[in-house]
């Protein structure tokens, strides 16, 4: 089952168990009503109207440790949570960080005059786009060949006018972004194996408890 579906299964198993204790607590409560009133039996009443229930319930058996665990490994949104694993917290502020970063360096370069001057405007569209993970914006391809230092060429349109380039000035950051993420899918893989793991490790334990 998803990790989720395991998480929703044992806070069940965590009401069902509660369930039996507050029974178990009514059994005792009715007991002593009994005993006090010294008339249980000539009523027909029993001293424990719930047997089977609560050592059903009784029989369920949870880590805590573990519990806490897949409760808490996810926000909200059910994402696994920068709370509870501050890795992921670090790396996702890091990646966010440079994305603005970046957008906000090539709003600069489109503010400036040299750079509107070189824009392509054949296709009438955005004047910046993303190919292959890199922000590119559209250059007349006889003003790139005046200046080629001004960024990487990574696509061309079809008429050959325009040339989709990457200003040289987020390169840099961008590769760092391209690290950052990469850094972040491993340490997501990396929790997503604990948590696998840890379910494994409590797997008689949780079908015990669904067969409660």
């Amino acid at each position: 089952p998803e990790i989720l579906d395991v998480t929703t299964m044992l806070e069940i198993a965590v009401d069902v168990s509660d369930w039996g204790k507050a029974l178990e607590q009514y059994n005792e409560e009715m007991e002593d009503q009994n005993n006090s009133n010294g008339n249980g039996d000539d009523l027909g009443l029993q001293p424990k109207p719930f047997i089977e229930l609560p050592k059903l319930a009784s029989s369920i058996q949870i880590d805590p440790d573990f519990l806490s665990l897949l409760t808490d490994a996810f926000d909200d949104e059910g994402k696994l949570s920068s709370t509870t694993f501050p890795s992921l917290g670090r790396l996702r502020s890091k990646v966010r960080t440079l994305k603005r970063d970046i957008l906000s360096t090539v709003d600069s370069i489109l503010s400036l005059s040299s750079t509107k001057e070189r824009l392509a405007v054949e296709s009438g569209g955005a004047l910046t786009m993303e190919i292959n993970g890199r922000l590119v914006i559209p250059i007349s391809q006889d003003k790139y060949s005046q200046n080629s230092m001004m960024g990487i060429v990574h696509d061309a349109s079809r008429s050959g006018k325009t040339a989709y380039v990457e200003p040289t000035e987020i390169v840099g950051p961008t590769n760092e972004l391209r690290q950052a993420e990469g850094e972040l899918r491993a340490e997501e893989a990396r929790v997503w194996r604990e948590l696998t793991e840890s379910i494994i490790r409590h797997r008689k334990e949780l079908e015990r408890n669904v067969k409660v």
